[in-house]
């Protein structure tokens, strides 16, 4: 890494990163030449695609865990961690609403559970997260 992120999700992201560029420089035809870390993570959801409803119950839901939490509810309850640590995580906070919407959280759920989290998160942390929740809904609406 070439600097020190105050960010420790960023310092995440950045090493992250800095081992793709290592380890698979291929993936450069999907992060057109920037790697700050949203444009990785977009880059990574563009190299994979969008998420199916049947791949999110597969993976999150009740076939990883019969009987336990449905991928919608496991998604809201990531989304409810990143609130409550202060919304620094911007793009997989984007990508998490985007994949909780897919497994059938509404909009209603999704804003009620950023709501809850001020409580833990703060308010200017419940407000980034509502305006990029907002962001993702739009987004995603738009490829639609």
């Amino acid at each position: 890494m070439t600097k020190t992120p105050e960010n420790p999700f960023q310092a995440f992201l950045d090493q992250s990163a800095d081992w793709t560029k290592e380890m698979a420089p291929h993936m450069e035809r999907f992060m057109g030449g920037n790697w700050s870390s949203a444009e990785w993570m977009q880059g990574m959801e563009k190299a994979m695609g969008a998420i199916s409803k049947e791949m999110l119950d597969a993976t999150m839901g009740g076939t990883a865990s019969a009987g336990g939490l449905d991928a919608k509810t496991r998604l809201l309850v990531s989304l409810a961690g990143f609130v409550a640590q202060g919304a620094t995580a911007d793009a997989q906070i984007k990508i998490t609403v985007s994949n909780a919407h897919t497994a059938g959280a509404t909009e209603q759920e999704i804003m009620e559970t950023i709501a809850t989290m001020s409580l833990l998160g703060g308010m200017p942390a419940m407000t980034k997260a509502m305006q990029l929740a907002a962001d993702a809904l739009k987004e995603k609406d738009d490829t639609e």
